[in-house]
């Protein structure tokens, strides 16, 4: 039996890129289950399920970096 997918977002720091079908890849602050938040980049489907991690263009590893730029820490 598989285990419910449970997670949180924190945080939805910068998306990064958006395919012509709605999917996202956004950089996130999320808690999976009952673990510490972690950083993560990753796909979302239009309707906010998250999906794989992916690479990254290079158009999108620089909005990245844009974003990693504009973050308070």
């Amino acid at each position: 039996m598989k285990k419910e997918m449970a997670f949180e977002i924190i945080d939805e720091v910068g998306t990064i890129g958006t395919s012509a079908d709605g999917y996202t890849k956004q950089l996130v602050l999320a808690k999976w289950y009952d673990k510490p938040p972690i950083y993560e980049i990753r796909t979302f489907a239009p309707d906010g399920v998250p999906k794989k991690r992916p690479g990254m263009t290079h158009d999108e590893l620089v909005k990245l970096r844009d974003v990693l730029n504009n973050m308070e820490l």
